[in-house]
């Protein structure tokens, strides 16, 4: 191959190598307009997909929605729980805007809820449900907490509505990394886990 021809030749593949970059930069520009429709949904992770959800993803999350979505209640919360060996298990309560009326709670690693009690049956049960409501409302500007200790227990704490048509939404998610080892920075965090759980008392 003479000088000329090989000069050529080098004009010629970066021609074609010019060209074809510019078709796959098209390409890739097409098919990222059409990925997400939505502006921020490709920014959440399938973890927090999947954590916002109503109740989560769970062991009980699917019967927890059943059972509120079943229910004459229009308002839910939760505090579920999680860990590498156990959990410390699951408290579902139902009401509305003004109150709370009945709760729903599974023992640690059970399979079903095993618990359904009316809150406004006694004198006792009425106490602590107005005081966990307090808690709740309390709760409203809760942040997540995130703790220096790796082992422990997670909680995760839901308030969901029932639209008109059923649709559950998410309307406050708190997730709580060992809240009760940083008994110093996280007493509004325990005060909930613990007035959750004065329900089972």
């Amino acid at each position: 191959m003479n000088r000329n021809d090989l000069r050529s030749f080098i004009v010629l593949t970066l021609t074609f190598y010019m060209a074809a970059c510019g078709c796959i930069k098209t390409a890739r520009r097409g098919a990222d307009d059409n990925a997400s429709p939505t502006p921020g949904v490709a920014q959440l992770t399938e973890t927090q997909k999947k954590e916002t959800k109503p109740f989560g993803d769970f062991a009980l999350s699917a019967k927890a929605r059943e059972i509120f979505q079943n229910a004459k209640e229009t308002h839910a919360w939760a505090m579920f729980s999680s860990s590498g060996w156990s959990n410390d298990g699951q408290i579902l309560v139902l009401g509305n805007a003004s109150g709370l009326s009945t709760f729903h709670a599974a023992a640690p690693d059970a399979k079903e809820f095993t618990v359904t009690q009316d809150l406004t049956s006694s004198e006792k049960h009425k106490d602590k449900a107005t005081k966990l409501w307090k808690i709740i409302q309390d709760s409203s500007v809760l942040k997540d907490h995130e703790s220096t200790h790796f082992d422990g227990i997670q909680y995760y704490y839901f308030s969901v509505e029932k639209g008109p048509q059923g649709a559950l939404r998410v309307t406050k998610f708190v997730k709580m990394n060992n809240p009760s080892l940083d008994p110093g920075s996280s007493k509004p965090h325990v005060a909930l886990v613990e007035a959750f759980k004065s329900l089972l008392r």
